[in-house]
Order: structure tokens, then C-alpha cells, then sequence
């Protein structure tokens, strides 16, 4: 199999963004999250044609961008990876929240799609 994350890790394609992991449990009837930063870098592009037709989101006017990490990245979820909401990461100033994730580990790299989160 091709393995992708020489490509995503290199220095000319790859750029550090932080991740906001929210994860929480059930406290007396409420949901209570705990929000973690991790630093990360990969492969940031913004959204293209074909991007836009796999997420059904695609329609937002808002800016929606495509974050390739060899790292996981999560979106909302109450399974084995645990209980949390999507993550959000934050890139070139602005926050990003991920709307649908694409599980490539098999190929070394975790594909997200994110909209701002700024209403532009």
C-alpha cells in the first residue's frame, strides 16, 4: 500500500495548527468537557469542487478547508475513542471545526474537513 505521511510530514507541504480536543463525561445530567490543545502539523488546503460535493455541508458560505494529518483527529463521537464533540483547530488565526472526518490510516493520514467557525 502507498503510504502518504512522508508527503503530509514534510517540511514543504506541512504546517503547524493546534488542535482543541473537547472530551467529557455525564455529571448529575449534564455533559461536562474538558478542552485539550495539541500541537500538530500536516498538509492544509482550502476546500475544492470535489471537496465540496463529499461533505454535505458543502453548500455553507462559509469557509470550509481540508486538514490531512498523520495524527487521529475526531469528530463528535460516544465510542472506544471516548465521548467528546469534533475537535476544532485553529489555523492562521482562525478556528476551525471539523465537520466530517476520512480515516486513511490505512494510506499513514487522517483526512478532516473544517468550517470557520469566524461566520465568514
Amino acid at each position: 500500500m502507498l503510504n502518504v505521511a512522508r508527503v503530509i510530514g514534510s517540511s514543504r507541504f506541512s504546517q503547524p495548527f493546534t488542535v482543541y480536543r473537547k472530551t467529557g463525561d455525564w455529571v448529575a445530567g449534564r455533559f461536562v468537557e474538558t478542552e485539550t490543545s495539541i500541537t500538530m502539523s500536516g498538509v492544509v488546503t482550502a476546500a475544492g469542487a470535489k471537496d465540496l460535493i463529499q461533505v454535505p455541508e458543502g453548500d455553507r458560505t462559509s469557509q470550509l478547508m481540508v486538514f490531512h494529518s498523520t495524527q487521529p483527529l475526531y469528530v463528535t463521537r460516544d465510542d472506544l475513542q471516548g465521548k467528546g464533540t469534533s475537535d476544532e483547530i485553529e489555523w492562521h488565526g482562525e478556528r476551525y471545526r471539523l465537520l466530517q472526518l476520512k480515516d486513511w490510516s490505512d494510506f499513514g493520514y487522517y483526512k478532516a474537513y473544517g468550517t470557520s467557525m469566524g461566520g465568514t
